[in-house]
């Protein structure tokens, strides 16, 4: 069965909650793992349709399936997502979840922080060298590049905070776009995975073990339980960080134009996000 809909991001809006409760209904499958990365990174892409096929072989005789990938609302890093999900899953209904612009940027320097300290730069320092921090922050940007394939009855834009506000009202709507009985599942009050509180990142021992050549696969190869209490002593929590005020006002100007468009095309006042 081929996948009949995506949830495209954005990183840190939420998504693995919304995939959880997507596939917690009974007429819908999502893979596992959610994240397959099959349209967006080179090297998984080249693993053919075969192997992307096999995610979905437990879907049979279900009214919906799908994956969530949010490297594909990611232009700046994965141009080549969406031309390949218009091309092989032209008919896919999207979702796209989005949140604060601002909220966004910090949660998702936290959780690069956290892993394995793939973002080393202090957080203003980080905002205004790596681009990927603002462009997927540009939602409209990111959206648009959809648009030029996807009517707006196929696109599903939710934002966070509605989401987390009535999460029973938001799902509901979700299993109405899909085309399932929105009654046939009892959801949860609240449920928000992969909250960037509680993130940890590497000490000083640990980032200098990574260097060690074939670190991971070492690593992988002694049993969890030995690997556990290392972790929690080699692994410092992630202090959060605060925006100072030169660079959350450049960061500002440079997404103000993109999220009031945004806003207004989906029925949101222009200080939705309080700028």
């Amino acid at each position: 069965m081929k996948p009949n809909y995506l949830v495209i991001g954005a990183q840190k809006c939420a998504t693995s909650s919304l995939c959880d409760l997507l596939g917690r209904h009974p007429d819908i499958f999502m893979t596992k793992p959610k994240e397959l990365y099959f349209f967006s990174h080179d090297h998984i892409w080249r693993k053919g349709w075969n192997w992307y096929e096999q995610y979905f072989q437990a879907a049979e005789g279900m009214a919906a399936a799908g994956e969530g990938s949010a490297s594909y609302s990611m232009q700046a890093t994965h141009p080549d997502a969406a031309p390949r999900i218009a091309e092989h899953l032209p008919d896919a209904k999207l979702f796209y979840i989005v949140r604060n612009p601002l909220d966004r940027i910090l949660s998702n320097w936290i959780h690069l922080r956290s892993r394995g300290g793939r973002e080393r730069l202090p957080f203003n320092d980080a905002v205004r060298t790596n681009p990927v921090y603002l462009d997927t922050s540009s939602y409209r940007r990111q959206i648009d590049v959809y648009r030029r394939w996807w009517p707006d009855d196929r696109i599903m834009v939710l934002f966070f905070e509605d989401f987390t506000a009535d999460q029973p009202g938001t799902m509901r709507r979700c299993f109405e776009f899909l085309g399932v009985d929105p009654d046939r599942e009892a959801l949860p009050e609240s449920l928000v995975k992969n909250a960037s509180t509680g993130s940890r990142e590497d000490t000083p021992i640990l980032k200098a073990l990574r260097r060690i050549p074939n670190f991971s696969t070492i690593r992988k190869r002694v049993p969890e339980p030995v690997r556990k209490p290392f972790r929690t002593m080699l692994k410092k929590p992630t202090e959060k960080p605060r925006w100072d005020e030169q660079t959350r006002a450049w960061t500002v100007e440079r997404l103000r134009e993109d999220s009031h468009a945004f806003l207004e095309r989906y029925g949101k006042p222009h200080d939705y996000w309080g700028f």
